[in-house]
């Protein structure tokens, strides 16, 4: 299954616009776009130093996009996990601070955390959208926008 031409428009105005934000708020440098064939995947990865990335990455299909921070380095995931340890909160509830830091009131938001294939550890939080056509919304951009940025806030120790 394939995407149409109006879907990838309405998907590569969404990364455009969150792509651009995070470039201007320096949330890592400039994206770099690791999408799977078939388009079922789609990510933008944002480096925020040697084996770190902030992610945002669209699911068309389902239809879903979520936000979060990954590494390949299994210490570095170590360390992600000591950040809400140390300030003794769960995972939802320190990545509930850096959203709220960001301007996104989200309580408990769901986070996964786990590791695929490749060996790259996952810190992230999806959000399943009732209609493809929502990508297009300003408050989904804008959330998407906050939810990024909560997550760089966090992760990178600046709230907590």
């Amino acid at each position: 299954m394939a995407l149409k031409e109006r879907e990838r428009q309405h998907v590569h105005a969404f990364r455009e616009a969150v792509e651009s934000y995070a470039v201007r708020e320096g949330i890592g440098c400039e994206p770099e776009r690791v999408d799977h064939p078939g388009e079922a995947v789609l990510s933008s990865r944002f480096s925020a130093g040697p084996h770190q990335w902030y992610v945002l990455t669209v699911q068309p299909f389902l239809p879903q996009f979520s936000a979060g921070a990954l590494t390949d380095d299994p210490f570095c995931d170590k360390d992600f996990e000591r950040l809400s340890l140390q300030a003794g909160l769960t995972k939802p509830e320190f990545v509930q601070l850096g959203f709220e830091a960001a301007g996104l009131v989200w309580r408990d938001p769901p986070v996964q955390h786990f590791r695929d294939r490749d060996n790259v550890y996952y810190f992230v939080t999806p959000v399943d959208l009732p209609s493809f056509e929502m990508l297009t919304e300003a408050a989904t951009i804008d959330k998407a926008k906050r939810m990024l940025l909560g997550y760089h806030l966090a992760f990178s120790g600046r709230v907590a």
